[in-house]
C-alpha cells in the first residue's frame, strides 16, 4: 500500500489575513499558505488538537498532551521560527478547544466536565465561568470587547429525559450568567456541538454554523443575540466553519474538500491541500518464535512454531527452525509465551476528551493491554478519520480504529458528537458524506425516526459496512444490522431487550439469532472483578497509563462478594443466551466511558463465567472481526491474514487472566514490546508529571466534585 491522500483534515481554521490555514492531520499541527505546500509545526506522538491563529497571524496555538501527564495543555508555535512555547497548563485538567480573547490577555477553554473557564495570561490563573447544561460544549467564541463568550450548548427540554436542542449560549464572563438563543424554530437547530458548531465573525456581526447539515450565516446584535434569520449559503454538506479577519470570508470543509465562501454565499472556491500518508509496516521479514500458539480457530494450542511475517501479512506458520532467525530482519523470541490474535474492542468512541481521559493516553493504554483493533460506534467524522490515519501511519501509538460518523439522531440530542438527521434530505447528505469519507460503520441513535433508521440500514448494505443501534425493536425491523449493547438507552418504549429484573427472554434472544441481528454487549458490571486481581492495580500500565479519573475507583475495588459475582455472571448470561441461540456475539466496552484496556480484560473474564474460555476469547477476537466485516484479514492467526498478534505469559485457554499478561504486541506487522509502548511514559519528566497529576486530580475532586462528574448512559 503506497502513499495515500490525507482525508483526515481536522479542525481547519483560516488566518486573519485569509491567506493561510492551520489544521490537524496525522496527529500534528500544520500550517499552509493557500496555494503552497503544507508545513508541519509539530512532529511527535503527543496528541495535538484545536489549532487557532494568534491575532497577528504569526503563530498558532493549540491543545496538546505533550509533557502534561495526558491532560491537554495549551502551546504556541511561531510560524517563522518554529519556536514552541507553553501558554497554559493545569495539572490533571484538560484545557480543550482554546480561544484567545480579542486583545490576547485571556484564553477561554472548556474542561473535561464541560464547563467554561478563562485563563488569565498575566497571572497564569484560571477562573471558572459557568458549567455546561448537557455534556461537552463547542469551542468558545469571544464577542468584540472581550466581555462575553458565545458557544453552542444543549438546552434540555424536560426533567424526564436528558436530550434537548443545540442552541447558541451567550455568556457574560464577569457576571457568570448565560442566555440561550435558538437559531431557528425547533426542531431546527445547530447540527452538533463538535464539527458543526458555531463560529463568530471577528467583528461580532455574524455567526456561522451548520444546520440541517449545510452552512448557515445569521446576523448578530452587539449583545450576541440573533438580529435576523439564519440563511443557508451552501447546498452541499458542510462542516467546521471558521472566519477570516475580514469578517466576510468563511473556510469550511465540504466532505473531504476545503473551501472558502463569502458570507453572502458568493465566491465559493476550493482550497487545494496536497498531503499524503504511508501505512506503517515492518520492513523485511519478521519471525515470531511462539512457544505456544492459539490461532483463534481451535480450542487447542500449537507448540514451538515460527510465525513468518513479510511486511504486514503472515506468510507461513511452521515448526520452529532456529536457523531461520538468522535470515530475518527482526526476530521476536516468544518461546516462553503464548501467541494469540490481537484483541478487539468492538464498542469504542475515539473522542478528544471524555471524562478526563485524552485520546493519546487512551489509545496507548489499549495497545498495552493487547488491543490491536477497535470499532468506533460513533465519533466526530473528520477527527476520527484523522485519528485513523495517524494510527495507521504510526504517528500515534495505539490500536487501529475502524471509523464511524457521529451518533445519528432525531430531533433532540444529548452528546456533543451526536448529529441531528431531522429529515430524509438531511440523512441523504450525511450518508453521502460518510460514504465519500470511507467510513466503516453507521450508528442510528436513540431518537432517530424509523424512516431514517431504514435509510441508515440501506446505506450500510449499499456501502458494505455494519450498522448498529440501541434498539432491538424497531432496529431489526428497519434493517439495522445489530445492537451495540444488549439493552441500553432508548426512547421508543418497546426497544428494551431486558426485563426490569435484568433478564433477557426468548422473544429477544431469538430475534437476535434468527434475524442475524448481531450483538456487541458491554458488561459494565464486570469491573467489579478488578477486586479479584491485585495485579491489575499494581501493574505498571495501570500506574502510568490509566487516566486519573479511573484510578481511585479501581484502586478501591473491594474483593467481590458472592452477590457481586452473581450480578456479573447474570449480566454475562443474558448476552450468552443470544450466542447459544445461534446469534453472533462480540464483547466490547464503551471506552472511554470505562477504563481503557482494563475494561475489556474484565469483560472477557465475565464472559468466561458463563462460557468456555475458548468461546470468551473468540468474543474479543474473531467474532469482533466478523462484526466489522473484516474477518478475511483479521481476528485469527492464519497465513494470508494481517499480522495482528499479542504475546502473553501463561495460557489464556486455561486462565483468562493470562490475556492481560502482555509482553509483546504486533499490529499490522509492526512489533512493539510492552517496554517500548511504555517508554514515553517512563521518562523522568513523564513520571514526575504523572505523580503530580494524580495528586492534583484527587485534590481537585475533593474541592469541586463537579469537575469529576461521571458522564454515562443515564436516561
Amino acid at each position: 500500500m503506497g502513499p495515500q491522500p490525507v482525508r483526515g483534515i481536522s479542525a481547519p481554521v483560516l488566518s486573519p489575513d485569509g491567506r493561510s490555514i492551520a489544521f490537524v492531520a496525522l496527529n500534528d499541527v500544520w500550517v499552509m499558505r493557500i496555494g503552497q505546500a503544507p508545513v508541519r509545526l509539530t512532529n511527535d506522538i503527543a496528541r495535538d488538537g484545536s489549532p487557532q491563529f494568534t491575532r497577528n497571524g504569526r503563530a498558532v496555538y493549540f491543545s496538546t498532551e505533550k509533557d502534561n501527564a495526558g491532560a491537554l495543555a495549551i502551546d504556541q508555535v511561531d510560524i517563522a521560527t518554529k519556536k514552541r512555547t507553553r501558554l497554559a497548563a493545569i495539572r490533571a485538567k484538560s484545557m480543550v478547544t482554546p480561544r484567545m480573547s480579542p486583545n490576547g490577555d485571556r484564553i477561554a477553554y472548556t474542561t473535561g466536565s464541560g464547563q467554561l473557564e478563562v485563563w488569565d495570561m498575566a497571572s497564569r490563573t484560571a477562573q471558572v465561568v459557568i458549567a455546561q447544561v448537557s455534556s461537552q460544549v463547542s469551542t468558545p467564541q469571544w464577542l468584540p470587547g472581550g466581555r462575553k463568550v458565545m458557544l453552542v450548548d444543549n438546552e434540555r427540554m424536560n426533567n424526564r429525559f436528558r436530550e434537548g436542542y443545540n442552541k447558541l449560549r451567550v455568556i457574560d464572563v464577569a457576571a457568570r450568567t448565560g442566555v440561550f438563543y435558538p437559531v431557528a424554530e425547533v426542531p431546527r437547530q445547530i447540527s452538533d456541538r463538535e464539527e458543526g458548531a458555531a463560529a463568530v465573525s471577528p467583528d461580532g456581526t455574524k455567526v456561522a454554523f451548520i444546520m440541517d447539515s449545510v452552512l448557515h450565516v445569521m446576523p448578530l446584535n452587539p449583545d450576541g443575540s440573533p438580529a435576523g434569520a439564519a440563511v443557508a449559503i451552501t447546498r452541499e454538506a458542510a462542516d467546521l466553519p471558521s472566519w477570516g479577519g475580514d469578517s466576510r470570508t468563511i473556510l469550511y470543509k465540504a466532505t473531504d474538500q476545503l473551501k472558502t465562501i463569502r458570507a453572502d454565499g458568493s465566491g465559493a472556491r476550493d482550497v487545494p491541500l496536497n498531503l499524503s500518508w504511508t501505512q506503517a509496516v515492518s520492513k523485511g521479514t519478521t519471525i515470531v518464535h511462539a512457544g505456544r500458539l492459539w490461532d483463534g480457530n481451535s480450542a487447542m494450542l500449537r507448540s514451538n512454531v515460527d510465525i513468518v511475517i513479510d511486511g504486514n501479512r503472515i506468510t507461513a506458520i511452521r515448526p520452529h527452525d532456529a536457523a531461520s532467525a538468522r535470515g530475518a530482519a527482526k526476530f521476536v523470541d516468544a518461546s516462553a509465551l503464548t501467541v494469540m490474535p490481537g484483541l478487539w474492542d468492538p464498542h469504542f468512541h475515539p473522542l478528544t476528551l471524555y471524562q478526563g481521559g485524552q485520546f493519546g493516553q487512551v489509545a496507548a493504554s489499549m495497545l498495552a493491554y493487547g488491543i490491536t483493533s477497535t470499532q468506533s460506534v460513533a465519533g466526530p467524522l473528520h477527527q476520527s478519520t484523522e485519528m485513523r490515519e495517524a494510527l495507521d501511519s504510526g504517528n500515534l501509538v495505539g490500536p487501529r480504529v475502524f471509523v464511524s460518523p457521529p451518533l445519528w439522531e432525531g430531533n433532540r440530542l444529548f452528546y456533543s458528537f451526536a448529529r441531528t438527521l431531522r429529515t430524509p434530505e438531511v440523512a441523504d447528505l450525511e450518508i453521502a458524506k460518510a460514504k465519500a469519507m470511507g467510513v466503516d460503520y453507521l450508528k442510528s441513535y436513540v431518537r432517530a425516526p424509523i424512516p431514517i433508521m431504514a435509510k441508515i440500514a440501506q446505506a450500510g448494505l449499499d456501502m458494505g459496512v455494519p450498522t448498529g443501534t440501541h434498539m432491538l425493536a424497531p432496529g431489526a425491523a428497519a434493517g439495522i444490522g445489530g445492537t451495540t449493547h444488549l439493552s441500553a438507552t432508548q426512547r421508543m418504549g418497546y426497544g428494551w431487550s431486558k426485563s426490569v429484573g435484568g433478564f433477557t427472554y426468548q422473544d429477544a434472544y431469538d430475534l437476535h439469532a434468527k434475524a442475524d441481528f448481531r450483538l456487541v454487549d458491554t458488561l459494565f458490571s464486570s469491573l467489579a472483578l478488578v477486586g479479584q486481581d491485585a495485579a491489575m492495580t499494581s501493574d505498571e500500565r495501570f500506574k502510568l497509563l490509566i487516566p486519573p479519573n479511573f484510578l481511585t475507583g479501581l484502586s478501591g475495588t473491594a474483593a467481590p462478594t458472592d452477590a457481586v459475582l452473581q450480578l456479573a455472571r447474570k449480566d454475562a448470561e443474558q448476552s450468552a443466551k443470544v450466542q447459544r441461540a445461534g446469534g453472533l456475539l462480540a464483547i466490547g466496552t464503551d471506552t472511554p466511558l470505562v477504563a481503557p484496556g482494563i475494561a475489556l480484560q474484565t469483560n472477557l473474564r465475565a464472559a468466561g463465567m458463563v462460557a468456555s474460555n475458548y468461546q470468551a476469547l473468540q468474543d474479543v477476537t474473531i467474532n469482533a472481526a466478523k462484526m466489522s466485516r473484516v474477518d478475511r484479514d483479521l481476528g485469527t492467526v492464519e497465513v494470508g491474514k494481517l499480522a495482528d498478534l499479542v504475546m502473553v505469559r501463561g495460557n489464556p485457554l486455561q486462565d483468562l487472566k493470562a490475556a492481560a499478561a502482555v509482553e509483546y504486541v504486533v499490529k499490522n506487522g509492526v512489533s512493539m514490546s510492552l517496554a517500548e509502548i511504555l517508554a514515553p511514559f517512563r521518562t523522568p519528566v513523564a513520571l514526575s508529571e504523572r505523580r503530580k497529576a494524580v495528586v492534583a486530580y484527587e485534590r481537585m475532586c475533593r474541592a469541586d466534585p463537579h469537575e469529576c462528574t461521571d458522564m454515562n448512559h443515564a436516561d
